[in-house]
């Protein structure tokens, strides 16, 4: 496969594999070449995609606890009421 100069971002899932730099980088390349509506929208893509990310972490940052608990009940490191006190504490932050 030739080309490559922007990783192959045609061959990325924008939101799973970390390609920021190359959107940007693309961006720029569409706005140079006289594409200012496309740049726009990648732009708007890249944008979506922050939040997106954000969104996930904060959600993943309260779900984490939660999910630590039952890993460790299953493995049997702590008690089912263990478990159940720490899912009760973190649930209304859910």
């Amino acid at each position: 496969m030739s080309g490559g100069s922007f990783n192959y971002l045609c061959c990325k899932d924008v939101l799973t594999d970390y390609c920021d730099e190359d959107l940007k980088n693309m961006v720029d390349k569409l706005v140079y070449l006289g594409y200012p509506k496309l740049a726009t929208e990648t732009f708007g893509l890249y944008q979506k995609i922050q939040d997106i990310r954000k969104e996930i972490q904060e959600k993943q940052g309260k779900l984490n606890p939660i999910w630590e608990a039952v890993e460790l009940y299953d493995s049997d490191d702590i008690d089912k009421k263990d478990m159940e006190e720490t899912i009760e504490k973190h649930l209304k932050e859910i």
